[in-house]
């Protein structure tokens, strides 16, 4: 799985997190000629032996071999391209792991979306179309016309309608396979989120109350589940911080968000009027971001491959000027959600 190229008197190898610059001399040119040799299923003494006869010295043969052996670089030749998971499976091959392994980890797992609006609206196909085998799609709103510039599962057709249950729908309608039921609950209080299912992942991308991620940060602890939130403040597209219960900080071993101020003072009866009248700003692509970006660390961490980059970590990319930001989270010994004690 490489591609070749020169650039500036160096053989390119592959992109991304693969790429490899070899200077331009006798070991690029014995490592462009075994890429071309196992373009068909080879074992590593036959290409070994096709280099040698070319007259390469046996330093370039194990070097270019070698480097080849990295993880990445060669793909499972059973691999089916006409079979819907093909492309992913080329993805984690870049990991250096069994893509059926990871395959079947997804068809096993189950996730719950608290939040079905703008963030769910992409996190909740992502996860279909990539194999999860249950999804729990939680909300008790309906759609309104408003929803429609971002939550593009939606139709005009679809106002007035349950949100859940036509996402429900169309997720059917893009992996007939994929098991999806439903939960009209509005979570008023932390006792409400006992009616969820047990699951592998909650991802939350609802965004009231104010406290949710409270809540959910104890619920999670109570019954062993990982979490992720996903959100945008303003114009920055966030997602994290990824808590494994048992492993990670948690939600409430660091304060990252401005809080109304403790006393009963008029200043804060005047913030929570203006709070309560605030209106988010959300667009279709700052939920993309955040909800692509933090899809990615669900399938990762449910695939079990790759690092997840939002583990300890709340991340933001500002898109105002492209640039990311993490507000890093560390265990707390005296939490009083996920110390010991």
């Amino acid at each position: 799985m490489v591609t070749l190229g020169h650039y500036r008197q160096n053989l390119v190898l592959s992109g991304g997190s693969l790429m490899k610059v070899i200077p331009l001399g006798p070991r690029a040119t014995a490592l462009v000629q075994a890429c071309d040799f196992w373009t068909e299923p080879r074992t590593v003494a036959a290409v070994e032996a096709n280099l040698r006869s070319a007259g390469h010295t046996e330093e370039d043969v194990s070097g270019a071999v070698e480097l080849l052996l990295e993880p990445g670089y060669l793909v499972d030749p059973a691999i089916d391209f006409g079979t819907r998971y093909a492309r992913p499976h080329l993805y984690y091959s870049m990991h250096g792991v069994d893509p059926g392994a990871v395959q079947a980890r997804l068809s096993s797992s189950h996730v719950v979306i608290l939040g079905c609006g703008g963030i769910g609206n992409f996190v909740a196909p992502s996860l279909a179309t990539a194999g999860v085998g249950r999804l729990s799609l939680v909300d008790a709103d309906r759609i309104e016309l408003s929803n429609l510039t971002r939550q593009f599962m939606f139709t005009e057709a679809d106002v007035g309608d349950s949100k859940i249950a036509v996402l429900a729908d169309q997720l059917r309608k893009r992996h007939g396979g994929a098991e999806i039921d439903t939960f009209s609950l509005n979570i008023a209080s932390e006792a409400d989120l006992d009616q969820l299912p047990a699951c592998d992942l909650i991802i939350v991308s609802a965004d009231t109350p104010s406290v949710l991620l409270n809540w959910v940060n104890r619920y999670a602890h109570r019954v062993a589940t990982p979490f992720l939130p996903i959100a945008y403040i303003e114009d920055i597209a966030t997602w994290g911080p990824f808590v494994i219960p048992g492993a990670t900080a948690c939600f409430d071993c660091v304060v990252q968000v401005a809080e109304l101020p403790t006393d009963a003072s008029d200043q804060r009866d005047q913030m929570a009027r203006v709070n309560a009248r605030y209106q988010a700003p959300s667009n279709g692509p700052t939920n993309m971001v955040s909800s692509g970006l933090a899809t990615l660390d669900a399938l990762r961490y449910l695939g079990g491959f790759g690092a997840v980059q939002s583990v300890d970590a709340r991340i933001g990319l500002w898109l105002d000027r492209t640039e990311f930001e993490q507000q890093r989270y560390v265990r707390d010994p005296s939490c009083p959600t996920c110390s010991p004690g």
